[in-house]
């Protein structure tokens, strides 16, 4: 049998850095790392109210159809998302409540009722039921309200 240290150390070293040039070349990637890298991107403000109130709690997706482009972010205090980095093109617009808590409950324990949010109907949180949409621009304003509203 063949000894493993008879393989000298110059052969050793060479192969070592060439396995470490390797790993870095594939974790370092070959693509550009900015999202969008080249596309014109724009901001976009979003506020959602339901009877007159802001809403709070939850998040607004944008998803564009047509080249599968989308964004999100999530609402804040005075029912207001701000995303950055929008491709400009024409949006279907969602609004999610938020998620619910993973925390576990524990053993033997019933499980907390999911929390309702009556103030987000649930047309608007399906892309395919959502009648919401948005146009951004790459020189608008891209300031959008919508005003939610139960079905019927």
């Amino acid at each position: 049998m063949k000894n493993c240290r008879t393989i000298s150390q110059p052969s050793a070293c060479l192969a070592c850095s060439a396995a470490l040039l390797l790993v870095a070349g594939l974790l370092g990637g070959c693509g550009n790392p900015t999202p969008h890298s080249g596309k014109t991107t724009a901001d976009v403000t979003v506020t959602v109210t339901y009877g007159g109130e802001p809403v709070t709690e939850g998040r607004v997706d944008l998803s564009n159809p047509q080249t599968g482009e989308a964004a999100g972010g999530e609402l804040n205090d005075e029912g207001i998302a701000a995303i950055s980095g929008v491709t400009p093109g024409n949006y279907s617009v969602m609004v999610l409540p938020p998620m619910a808590d993973p925390v576990p409950v524990e053993p033997g324990q019933p499980a907390a009722a999911a929390k309702e949010y009556p103030n987000i109907p649930k047309k608007v949180r399906v892309i395919g039921t959502s009648t919401l949409k948005a146009d951004v621009t790459e020189d608008g304003a891209n300031e959008f309200t919508f005003e939610l509203k139960d079905a019927g």
